[in-house]
């Protein structure tokens, strides 16, 4: 057992003091703990000795993790009958998979809180009555709860040595709490804020460090905004933007009603801005993006006040710790496995008075761009994994919001990165924390603000909205080359943030009024679909780009915005992929460049046809959604419904019977082997290699791109084919349209059939998975009888195909199609 002694000072002072991390107002605020041996000035000046604080040091065979004790000694005066905030930040984690994305730097959130001192205990539990529609039925929570080691009329005293026991319940039952210790104690006087850095660890081995955090409810509020409700029968701005709210009973004129309150920082006063930091691990060279991401949003503030909102302070200052709720801090993880940023915070649950917010931002999710240029492959499982043990987490009943889960799988890959990556992941880094930052400040998602765009017209903006998913290949419009963060105003962006920091007061009766949907609006089947309300899409009419991605893929003249033919991105990165052919004198570097132009080839293609949110295959499941009934009054009057569902309808005719590349693009493909021939014949190496080697290599590298264009043709269309196929599950709550002039569910079960039963044009049967696929989307549509003839109908076929199987591993796979037809 250890038996050193270290001893630590903290002290919760009565005192008058300004929140300054964050630009807060000044404000009085009051709680009391004492350090020995320290004589400290209160109101009037008057002395007042404090008490000693000792942190021990324990461990023993029972407990193997290690404890840190820190005897605490509270004022009762300032304690009792008063509400606190309770807080908790997840710091770092073991969670996720075992040798990939780990679960951190996340916001828990804040609840409100009071002490109670019962027999030997002071406990801290959660009074919430936000939570419950009764205003006087409030179970409380306990939080914490320090065995008391004295006490008089003025003091009481505890020791501090575990974490909160609601921590361990955040992630999930199935693996019990094993211990929990603390690492350190501080108490902050400006503020009041006593900060615990725990640590819990689980049965299973998993362990996660926390930020714990208690302050008086009034260093947040005093000075802040009144509520904002996110409520349109009571704030009517709240029909006309989407702010980051949560869910509250509120005793309001009319009564107590469960409403919602918007989540945003107090305005700074004149002279003091919102801060942030990154984490000291950055590299240097990105914190020129860091800060334009960041105050990128001071072009609305400069418009608004003539000053800047927000500020970018540069790295942590020493000793500050992740979860402070002092500071808004960006994680930088230089570890490159993660793959996907995400933004969380703390406020009033109550007001909405926001305390800080954590942006986790992983290098990876830079890195996996230049990955899947370098391999040609991508994998999606890790963002699968981290998203997961996101939605799993809740606290004290309550599920926790990440605000925002940016996948790098959908932004991050583009072909600018084969020609200057570098520049380009500090393009991504810049928008992806401008959009991080907007939802820090009490921006939702806007995921119409891309129908600002005209493809037709260069004189409109990409979008409205930088709160929208919007496509990589305009993100660097968000930023003036000269000026740096400052750049275009987003006209939704300029009104909501009037909205929240400035009482609406610049958004004038003639400004236009702009469509905005959330993430429910775009998940969300209830009642219909809205066909615009999507992610990564950009235009008026999503069927248009979806028309044009299938056009670049098929048109080597297509260009559509920023991107240009498959074929001639394909001819370009197979250019850059030659390189310079007087520097080649090995037959060994023929052969890597051959290797090398076969992976970009196939990368290419991919990103074309499967891979990004700009991809056919992407693009293709964001339409089908065009086929179901739409909520009411979800279209402008300027798309066409009937154009709208028929576009799409006819492109997924297209892709159903798709089996090769237009002549254009595999006549394409063959120049680039003329080419790739051509530089070969340039090199030092062929000039002296011997005849037949000459003749190998030529013919191999003659043929490598339109070799990659073929397998694509096999392994890929497939593939895009048996995504898109579970998309057309039928849903009762918005079922697919009908009406006298077409019926789009017998559209869809026509489909069904062809892909089981009929064949593709060649007279080839779909894949086994394909088949597979449709089957289990068939059987959504039980009991009607169309759909049970084509189950019929294919249940012959694969029975007949059994008996004709020519392998072992050919029948079990059609016994198990069979199967899914009875």
């Amino acid at each position: 057992m250890l038996r050193n002694s270290v001893r630590n000072s903290i002290s919760l002072l009565v005192a008058s003091f300004s929140v300054i991390s964050i630009g807060c107002s000044k404000q009085p605020n009051t709680m009391v703990v004492q350090v020995e041996n320290q004589i400290v000035a209160g109101p009037g000046n008057a002395a007042i000795r404090l008490y000693d604080l000792k942190r021990r040091h324990a461990k023993s065979a029972s407990a193997p993790s290690p404890s840190i004790s820190s005897q605490v000694t509270f004022d009762k005066a300032e304690i009792l009958n008063r509400v606190f905030l309770y807080g908790s930040d997840l710091q770092y984690s073991t969670i996720g998979e075992k040798d990939g994305m780990l679960l951190q730097s996340l916001s828990i959130g804040h609840v409100t809180a009071k002490f109670l001192i019962l027999g030997d205990r002071l406990q801290l539990v959660a009074e919430e009555k936000y939570r419950f529609e009764s205003n006087i039925n409030i179970p409380l929570r306990l939080l914490h709860e320090w065995k008391i080691t004295h006490q008089d009329t003025d003091h009481v005293v505890v020791d501090i040595i575990q974490a909160s026991p609601t921590l361990a319940t955040l992630f999930d039952s199935e693996s019990p709490l094993r211990s929990s210790w603390v690492r350190s104690v501080e108490f902050v006087a400006q503020g009041n804020y006593l900060l615990i850095e725990s640590s819990i660890e689980l049965a299973d081995g998993r362990v996660a460090e926390f930020m714990e955090s208690v302050f008086p409810r009034e260093t947040l509020t005093v000075g802040a905004s009144p509520a904002l409700y996110d409520d349109a029968s009571i704030e009517p701005l709240a029909q006309r933007f989407g702010f980051l709210s949560d869910a509250v009973w509120a005793d309001l004129p009319n009564g107590r009603k469960k409403t919602a309150v918007a989540s945003r920082f107090r305005v700074p006063p004149a002279g003091q801005t919102i801060d942030w930091y990154v984490t000291p691990n950055i590299p240097t060279a990105y914190l020129p993006a860091v800060k334009d991401g960041i105050e990128g949003w001071n072009r609305y503030s400069q418009k608004m006040f003539g000053r800047d909102l927000v500020k970018f302070k540069g790295v942590m200052p020493v000793g500050i710790k992740i979860g402070d709720p002092r500071y808004n801090v960006v994680n930088w993880d230089s570890v490159f496995a993660a793959d996907a940023a995400y933004e969380s915070q703390a406020s009033d649950p109550e007001t909405g008075a926001q305390s800080h917010s954590l942006i986790y931002l992983p290098y990876a999710w830079v890195e996996i761009g230049r990955e899947f240029w370098k391999t040609g492959e991508f994998t999606q499982e890790r963002s699968v994994v981290l998203k997961s043990a996101l939605e799993k987490m809740s606290f004290l009943g309550k599920k926790i919001k990440t605000r925002c889960f940016n996948e790098g799988s959908l932004a991050a890959i583009n072909p600018r990165m084969t020609k200057d990556g570098e520049t380009f992941a500090k393009e991504l880094l810049r928008g992806t924390l401008f959009h991080e930052v907007g939802h820090a400040l009490g921006l939702g998602h806007n995921f119409k603000g891309s129908l600002e765009w005209n493809p037709d017209d260069e004189t409109t903006s990409f979008t409205s909205s930088i709160m929208d998913y919007n496509q990589v290949v305009f993100e660097p419009q968000a930023f003036d080359a000269q000026l740096g963060y400052m750049g275009p105003i987003f006209e939704y962006d300029r009104q909501i943030i009037s909205a929240l920091y400035n009482d609406g007061k610049d958004i004038a009766a003639n400004d236009r009024v702009l469509p905005y949907c959330s993430d429910n609006d775009a998940d969300s089947r209830t009642g219909g679909v809205d066909p615009l309300c999507n992610q990564y899409d950009a235009g008026q009419d999503p069927s248009l780009l979806l028309q044009r991605s299938l056009d670049l893929i098929h048109d080597p003249m297509m260009t559509s915005g920023g991107m240009k033919s498959l074929a001639s991105a394909a001819r370009e990165a197979a250019m850059g992929t030659l390189g310079d052919a007087s520097g080649i004198t090995l037959e060994t570097e023929v052969k890597k460049i051959e290797h090398n132009l076969k992976i970009q080839m196939s990368a290419m293609i991919k990103y074309y046809v499967s891979s990004g949110a700009e991809s056919m295959s992407y693009l293709m499941g964001v339409n089908l959604r065009n086929l179901s009934t739409f909520r009411p009054d979800s279209l402008p009057i300027t798309v066409d419904p009937v154009a709208l569902r028929e576009r799409t309808s006819a492109l997924f005719d297209e892709l159903v019977t798709l089996e090769n590349f237009s002549t254009e693009t595999r006549v394409a493909f063959e120049k680039i082997g003329d080419q790739s021939a051509g530089w070969l014949k340039q090199t030092p190496w062929f000039a002296s290699a011997p005849a037949a080697t000459k003749i190998e290599l030529e013919t191999s590298l003659r043929t490598v791109a339109s070799d990659v264009l073929q397998e694509m043709e096999e392994s890929l269309f497939p593939r895009v084919r048996n995504y898109q196929i579970k998309k057309l599950v039928r849903s009762s709550a918005a079922p697919f349209f009908f009406s006298t002039s077409v019926d789009y569910e017998a559209k869809v079960i026509g489909w069904l059939e062809t892909i089981l039963v009929k064949g593709l044009p060649s007279g080839v049967s779909y894949t086994v998975l394909e088949r597979t696929t449709a089957a289990q989307t068939l059987a959504t549509f039980s009991n009607i009888p169309s759909a049970e003839a084509v189950k019929n109908f294919a249940y012959s076929k694969v029975d007949k195909e059994i008996s004709l199987a020519t392998s072992a591993d050919e029948r079990e796979e059609l016994r198990a199609l069979l199967a899914l037809l009875r």
